[in-house]
């Protein structure tokens, strides 16, 4: 599964009505509320905004796991097709991604990729190879590392052919995901990346390995040996988050942060909305994805 966590938070917005997340990320939900105080006690109004909010927040992760859940299918799936597959060609991984119909049907996936390690020493053979086979690499690394991570293959909604030779292990986040995907066998959420279009917002790139054989490697030893790469898919955070609160209160304000509880937040998402009152009460759970 999909290793992460999500932190749960709860305020209120200024003058809403009645009352009514890898990798950590937090989602912040704010409740605003008009209360008649001469009917019920504080405390009573109190918890029974805190318990709406919670269950707010159920509903929230429950449908945020499902679409992470989702997604690592997807992986799944592409990592069958290109392990046992042969040598896919860039038509037949193209053709793969035309199939999968993310641009007509969930604008949360911005693209699908395949990453594959090379050693250095090896790198002219491999820059030869593509070469032959297309398509041709706009090589791009930096550092003396051994091994490289390169974009081998690449499809998305706006496809971009330059960056199909990008060392994506040069980012030490999301080298850290390949290399912890590749050791336990799992899918990982890199750190948040930033696409060239602002308008899009932050993404998520999932990173799930691929391995030769028909049955996985039982050992991190042996999944070293018959790492194949990695299929990526990249996950725009805007769109999911708005499916996901479609149904639900505009009273609720809700964030989403990468890096709750490690000492830093980088805001992913923010649900537009009235300002959220000071002194509002805050409720937190952790949401456990992996």
């Amino acid at each position: 599964m999909i290793a992460g966590n999500v932190t749960l938070k709860v305020e209120a917005r200024r003058g809403a009505g009645a009352p009514g997340a890898a990798a950590w990320a937090a989602l912040a939900l704010g409740l605003g509320a008009s209360l008649f105080l001469w009917q019920e006690s504080r405390d009573q109004l109190r918890l029974k905004a805190v318990a709406r909010l919670q269950r707010a927040a159920e509903r929230v992760t429950t449908a945020l796991q499902a679409s992470l859940g989702s997604y690592e299918s997807t992986l799944r799936g592409g990592a069958g097709f290109l392990a046992h597959g042969g040598e896919v060609t860039e038509s037949e991984f193209r053709s793969y991604w035309q199939r999968l119909g993310f641009a007509d049907r969930d604008a949360g996936v911005g693209s699908l990729a395949f990453i594959v390690p090379v050693r250095r020493a090896d790198l002219p053979a491999y820059v030869e190879r593509r070469r032959l086979a297309g398509p041709a690499l706009n090589l791009a690394t930096s550092g003396v590392r051994d091994d490289l991570f390169l974009i081998q293959f690449y499809e998305g909604t706006e496809p971009s052919r330059s960056v199909v030779g990008f060392d994506t292990g040069a980012i030490p986040p999301n080298r850290e995901a390949l290399e912890q995907a590749r050791d336990l066998g799992l899918a990982r959420v890199a750190a948040p990346i930033s696409p060239r279009d602002p308008t899009v917002g932050p993404a998520l790139a999932i990173q799930y390995p691929v391995f030769r054989g028909p049955a996985g490697p039982a050992s991190a030893e042996e999944r070293r040996e018959r790492l194949l790469g990695w299929v990526s898919l990249l996950v725009r955070v805007r769109p999911v988050m708005e499916r996901i609160l479609g149904e639900e209160d505009t009273d609720i304000a809700i964030s989403l942060h990468d890096g709750a509880g490690t000492g830093r937040s980088v805001p992913l998402y923010a649900r537009s909305g009235p300002e959220v009152l000071p002194g509002a009460q805050r409720v937190t759970a952790p949401l456990d994805l992996g």
